[in-house]
């Protein structure tokens, strides 16, 4: 059975309470969702950074990124030497917010709702939830280290403070809105094809 094109007026007056619902969820549930990500973003930054990371800890949606270093008459060395390692906070939020964003995009198409539609975006969502994590915890201790202390200590091309600027950028002010809007699309395509077509051939 054909569907009909999706009903935009319809759509865009049941987005603002979906959003408004959705992110609630998610303001209470943020620091649940957080929990896998910074879990596997461990694991990441382990084999990313095994000079200078040491373990990632979660309090609330906030993380914590330890380095192997710590502070001693304010002066960095080991953390052995200095029996104390430095740590450092970073709101996992500003990347999760892609999640509840998604969710009321698609609970906003009343009569269109696929579970495994939801499901599988929400899945790839998380997976660049992820890596963004990865990210955001590597730009906070670069920052609070210095680049001479993280990314150029590792001796790697990849690793350096420009690509590192760069993709925090891209994790943090792109990817969370680009990201669920072309998933959303790509998903309802079929229903958004009719609206396309008649904007590039309005006769």
């Amino acid at each position: 059975m054909n569907q009909q094109p999706l009903n935009l007026r319809r759509f865009v007056l049941l987005l603002f309470p979906m959003l408004a619902i959705c992110f609630a969820l998610w303001w209470s549930l943020s620091g649940w969702l957080a929990s896998p990500a910074l879990s596997a973003s461990e694991w990441l930054l382990a084999w990313w950074l095994p000079d200078s990371f040491h373990l990632l800890q979660q309090k609330g949606a906030t993380g914590l990124v330890f380095s192997t270093l710590g502070e001693l008459n304010g002066q960095l060395m080991s953390a052995q030497a200095a029996r104390n390692y430095l740590a450092f906070e970073f709101n996992t939020q500003i990347l999760s917010f892609s999640l509840p964003f998604f969710c009321a995009l698609t609970f906003a198409a009343p009569g269109n709702f696929s579970l495994e539609h939801l499901l599988e975006g929400l899945a790839a969502l998380y997976a660049v939830f992820v890596i963004s994590v990865a990210i955001l915890a590597l730009k906070t201790l670069m920052v609070g280290l210095g680049p001479q202390n993280v990314v150029e200590s590792q001796g790697s091309l990849f690793l350096n403070i420009n690509t590192v600027a760069l993709l925090y950028q891209v994790c943090t002010l792109i990817l969370p809105i680009l990201i669920p809007v072309l998933i959303w699309v790509a998903q309802k395509r079929h229903l958004l094809a009719p609206h396309f077509n008649r904007i590039y051939n309005p006769s």
